[in-house]
């Protein structure tokens, strides 16, 4: 099954991106970091012609969304939308460490 591309928002795989944005909006809050996370359709690649929804977070610090990122790799997009609870946990706790160890404070 083709990982990127646009989900419509009332489709099991966008609610499944809604709740992993749930459980980082609540890490921000915890440790009071200075990003915002959204869903969003995005191009994959500069250049490229394949968009797909994705997290993006914000640095709320930068005034430029040149500091703008797409959060998820397709792999842990996949196993987000197509893996169980344990691999969705697994996902959450490896973007916990890369947001954590990025200094966010």
């Amino acid at each position: 099954m083709e990982i990127i591309k646009i989900y419509d928002k009332n489709t099991i795989e966008h609610k499944k991106l809604e709740l992993l944005k749930h459980a980082i909006d609540v890490l921000i809050f915890m440790f009071d970091l200075t990003i915002t996370v959204e869903i969003k359709d995005v191009y994959f690649d500069i250049g490229q012609d394949w968009k797909w929804t994705t997290l993006i977070v914000h640095n709320t610090k930068e005034k430029s969304h040149n500091f703008d990122y797409q959060l998820l790799s397709p792999k842990q997009l996949e196993n987000i939308i197509w893996g169980n609870a344990e691999i969705f946990a697994s996902v959450y706790d490896e973007i916990k460490e890369y947001l954590l160890g990025k200094h966010y404070f």
